[in-house]
């Protein structure tokens, strides 16, 4: 629409590969990334996540929400 129209609803997303690195290293860069933002009540959870290694992956919740995701791609997916 034109002007002073109603925008879609638009979602901001991050994403970080880090190679050579372990499952260890994502978790931490994603606390420290939302700290940084002021997200207080952060929890790290194990869970399994599709394409990440089943025993190392974490979902990271910000006051009882799952915000993110963190954790090793499964070897069969590399």
């Amino acid at each position: 629409s034109g002007p002073g129209g109603v925008l879609p609803d638009e979602r901001e997303h991050l994403g970080v590969a880090l190679a050579g690195q372990e499952a260890p290293a994502a978790v931490q860069l994603a606390l420290v990334v939302l700290e940084r933002l002021g997200a207080r009540g952060i929890d790290v959870q194990n869970a399994e996540r599709p394409g990440l290694h089943p025993t190392r992956a974490a979902i990271v919740v910000v006051d009882g929400d799952e915000v993110g995701q963190a954790g090793e791609v499964d070897p069969d997916v590399a």
